[in-house]
């Protein structure tokens, strides 16, 4: 069943009446029209909320699912520069060993069945 649009308003009203608490609208606004209902409350409102008989409702307040929120993107903000540097580190690293193992041949480079064998060797160290 397809959703229908809501306002932010809508939103935050809609969000009362599950019963989640909101006691800064200003914040919520601002929340939502910032980084979108999905993004705040879909992804962090498990911990907050109880089914009862298919319905959610919530046990916390709008702010302890935000700090939830900023928590999570602060961290995310801090590691991803040192994730971003080990993928480049690990994809050259895996290039350079598949080629020293298969060479430079196009065909053996694009092969799934050299990937699966470099997969069991990484598995055995």
């Amino acid at each position: 069943m397809p959703k229908e649009f809501k306002t932010y308003i809508e939103q935050i009203e809609l969000l009362k009446a599950k019963g989640l608490i909101i006691p800064n609208e200003a914040l919520a606004l601002y929340a939502l029209k910032n980084y979108g209902y999905f993004n705040v409350i879909n992804r962090y409102k498990a911990p907050f909320i109880t089914n009862y008989d298919g319905l959610e409702v919530y046990e916390a307040t709008f702010d302890d699912i935000y700090t939830l929120f900023l928590a999570d993107n602060t961290l995310r903000n801090l590691l991803f520069p040192y994730l971003t540097d080990f993928e480049q580190k690990l994809k050259a690293s895996i290039a350079h060993h598949f080629s020293e193992k298969y060479g430079l041949d196009h065909k053996k480079y694009i092969s799934n069945n050299n990937f699966l064998k470099l997969q069991v060797q990484i598995e055995h160290l």
